[in-house]
């Protein structure tokens, strides 16, 4: 069972509301076990039952454990709370990095186009070279010039 807030709320409202504690379990005649707010004498009787040991063990560690209980359980919602923003924070910073890669893609695909112009234009020059070693031209060089600046227009 999963307790909500407002549940919570009326618990504590409760164990304020009740005899300050600690409590404590007197063993009374052989038919009766008891709960007190103090060890010895003047004890103000919270609970008196027959023959039932246990429950009165219960109810007596009942003041000091439901405090505790309900203190972990707002550590424990507080750590929730905190473990959620460092959740939303990483997924910032994982979709910042997501986005930086992208970019880097793009950019590589870019440089990798301008690589094979490059390369086609060096070829062509090269060919064209070799069979015009007398009739030297510039056009191959011009298609080199042009994919080297190319995107600069």
């Amino acid at each position: 069972m999963k307790l909500t807030q407002e549940q919570i709320e009326e618990i504590r409202k409760r164990a304020e509301a009740a005899t300050p504690g600690p409590w404590f379990r007197e063993y009374g005649d052989v038919k009766t076990n008891g709960v007190t707010d103090r060890k010895y004498d003047e004890a103000e009787t919270i609970a008196e039952m027959y023959h039932d040991d246990d429950d009165a063990e219960f109810i007596a560690k009942a003041r000091q454990d439901i405090p505790a209980l309900l203190a972990h359980i707002e550590r424990l919602d507080a750590y929730i709370v905190h473990l959620g923003e460092q959740v939303e924070s990483d997924k910032e910073v994982k979709f910042g990095y997501y986005n930086e890669n992208k970019m880097f893609k793009q950019i590589i695909a870019e440089l990798q186009a301008k690589n094979d112009k490059l390369e086609t234009a060096i070829q062509d020059a090269l060919s064209v070279g070799e069979m015009q070693k007398e009739n030297f031209a510039m056009e191959p060089w011009a298609s080199l010039e042009e994919a080297m600046y190319d995107d600069e227009e």
